[in-house]
């Protein structure tokens, strides 16, 4: 569980430092067709439902936290997979200002993540 927690903050931190330095991200993810999204939808799904099974080995002060982690990020797998028109509309809709606030909550959560253990 060590392992995924600090591996999952690693991998918001790049996320976040991505979104927040590269102007383009956005353009990109305007791009991005109803096939892809069902197939980050099912990669997020194993990856969350893996989370929300490992969080019991552990007992510590935060499997609060990886449980509502891994439940919002199981239920946006289903809404990329069940529903990609509003998945698509929705992220046409993003500004880059609002890209930017998102950005600095991953890296606020990534670094929470991290520092955990």
């Amino acid at each position: 569980m060590i392992i995924l927690t600090k591996t999952m903050g690693i991998w918001l931190i790049i996320y976040s430092v991505l979104i927040l330095f590269k102007s383009d991200l956005l353009s990109l993810m305007k791009s991005i067709s109803e096939s892809s999204l069902f197939l980050w939808g099912l990669a997020y799904l194993f990856f969350f439902i893996f989370l929300l099974l490992t969080n019991y080995e552990s007992p510590n002060d935060y499997n609060v936290l990886m449980t509502i982690i891994s439940v919002l990020g199981i239920l946006k797998s289903f809404l990329l997979m069940l529903f990609p028109d509003y998945s698509l509309r929705s992220m046409e809709r993003i500004t880059l200002l609002e890209l930017r606030i998102r950005g600095l909550f991953a890296l606020c959560l990534g670094l929470l993540l991290y520092s955990i253990y």
